[in-house]
Formats: C-alpha cells, sequence, structure tokens
C-alpha cells in the first residue's frame, strides 16, 4: 500500500480570498470589516489581515482595482457576510 504525497510547486502562490462582514464584532462600531483567507492545499486558513471602512463601497472599490470577483453570500456563509471576493 503506497502513501499519497502532495507536492506543491514553490512558485505556486496561495489564492486570497476576502469575505466582507456586516459588523461582525461588537467592538466594532457600524464599520464592515473585510477577513483575508488563503486557501492552501484545498484549506481555507484563517489570516489576521483584515480591512475596516465606514462604507462598504469604499472595499468594494478596493477589491474591484486588485482584479477580484465578487460571489454573493451563500446561505450557509455565517450571517454576518454580506460577500466574498476572489
Amino acid at each position: 500500500m503506497s502513501k499519497k504525497t502532495e507536492v506543491i510547486h514553490p512558485k505556486i502562490q496561495d489564492a486570497s480570498i476576502w469575505t466582507i462582514h456586516d459588523r461582525p464584532l461588537q467592538d466594532v462600531d457600524g464599520e464592515f470589516v473585510a477577513r483575508k483567507l488563503v486557501l492552501r492545499c484545498n484549506r481555507f486558513i484563517a489570516t489576521n489581515v483584515c480591512l475596516k471602512s465606514p462604507h462598504l463601497s469604499l472595499l468594494r472599490e478596493h477589491f474591484q482595482k486588485m482584479g477580484l470577483g465578487r460571489y454573493e453570500r451563500l446561505e450557509q456563509d455565517e450571517k454576518t457576510i454580506i460577500e466574498t471576493w476572489m
């Protein structure tokens, strides 16, 4: 019986995924928060990177300028998630 080995090319970058939340924490007073996740080896990994803005439109503009695409919230997503950008 052979073991399956996962080989990752060192030049392949992780895929960045951003989720925009509507006031996810009580201490974030009326702000929208975008949280960065990375997709690595078919696993989502949370990072400590986040952006905050009082206006959803500013976060959307930022991600559009980065060339990311917008995806609607899925029913099974956390209730605070508005949308996801990849």
